[in-house]
């Protein structure tokens, strides 16, 4: 059965910080294939009736072969538009391309130059929330494999913890963010706001 969920990797960036021309999430780390194959692959185990989608920008064609090389079920999203936009920019036309499918509920984003512990990887994509949620992983070795959940309350502006009892400020934050279709306008509004703001600037 399809998932009513769509899973959104952000891969537009430039990486400049991380040096050379090729895309950082292309760079050989572990067995000869970079973070966004192995996000790629862990996904396909993890989530293999859900639509996943690569937001792309920078080397926009490069990334998609590498893309395509590994499923053919994988839509690529984006051009090299998006290598120079913020990725609130970045996740809104990721979002933007799934708001035809009616059926969808909600999208998890997640970041292609980054290792995600397959345990806690699975955890969050079976969580059954309705609302945000953002994902962090404890900094404790000990806890390695354990997802610290944190729940947003608009109505309080409280952010709840979920799952182990770690709080919030012992983790790292992981970039792993279940959007439900709730917000993808107000996402949408918040773009057009930067962008405007910035070209005020």
């Amino acid at each position: 059965m399809t998932s009513s969920r769509a899973i959104l990797i952000l891969a537009a960036g430039q990486g400049r910080r991380f040096g050379g021309d090729q895309p950082k999430c292309l760079v050989p780390i572990l067995g000869g294939e970079g973070s966004l194959q192995r996000l790629l692959r862990q996904l396909l185990l993890l989530a293999a009736d859900t639509k996943i989608g690569v937001v792309v920008g920078h080397r926009a064609e490069t990334v998609a072969a590498a893309v395509g090389a590994l499923s053919s079920t994988i839509r690529c999203i984006g051009d090299a538009s998006l290598a120079n936009g913020s990725p609130l920019a970045t996740i809104v036309a990721g979002l933007h391309s799934l708001a035809g499918d009616r059926h969808l509920q909600g999208a998890w984003v997640l970041f292609a130059d980054t290792l995600y512990h397959p345990r806690a990887l699975e955890r969050f994509l079976a969580s059954d929330a309705e609302q945000l949620l953002i994902a962090s992983q404890p900094a404790r070795p000990d806890a390695a494999g354990d997802l610290v959940g944190v729940r947003y309350e608009p109505e309080s502006s409280r952010l709840i913890a979920l799952g182990p009892e770690v709080p919030h400020s012992q983790g790292v934050m992981a970039p792993a963010v279940y959007w439900p279709r709730s917000l993808w306008s107000t996402l949408a509004e918040a773009a057009r706001s930067e962008e405007h703001t910035s070209e005020l600037q």
